[in-house]
C-alpha cells in the first residue's frame, strides 16, 4: 500500500501559534543530507530587533492572549520586535517543510 503526504513550506502556509504539526527537520551525517520527521507544537515569540532591524540578542515568549502574524513587525515603548516561530526551538524557515499532525495521521487511513 502507497501513501501520499503532502507537505508545505512555512512560505506556502503558515501553522498557528500552539498548532501540533509534523515538522520535517533538515539533518546531515557524514555528508549525507536528510529529513527527520518530529513531531512539535509550534511555538510564536517577540524578537527584539535592534536599530539595523537585525536581531538584538533580546527575546520573549509568545502570550496566547495576541494575535498576531508570523512576520509582523510591532513597536513596543519605541522597541521594534518582529514576531518569529519556533520549531522545537529552531528558528523556522520559509523552506522548512511541515503537515499538520491530524493531516499527517489521516494520511495513513485511506
Amino acid at each position: 500500500m502507497s501513501v501520499t503526504i503532502t507537505f508545505h513550506t512555512v512560505a506556502e502556509k503558515v501553522p498557528n501559534h500552539g498548532q501540533e504539526i509534523i515538522w520535517l527537520r533538515k539533518t546531515s551525517s557524514f555528508g549525507y543530507d536528510g529529513f527527520e520527521p518530529q513531531q512539535v507544537e509550534v511555538e510564536y515569540q517577540l524578537t527584539e530587533l535592534d536599530e539595523d532591524g537585525e536581531d538584538s540578542g533580546n527575546a520573549w515568549s509568545w502570550c496566547t492572549e495576541y494575535t498576531y502574524k508570523y512576520g509582523e513587525i510591532l513597536t513596543n515603548d519605541d522597541v521594534p520586535q518582529r514576531v518569529d516561530m519556533l520549531f522545537d526551538c529552531w528558528h523556522a524557515q520559509p523552506t522548512d517543510l511541515w503537515i499538520d499532525l491530524e493531516e499527517y495521521w489521516a494520511c495513513f487511513d485511506k
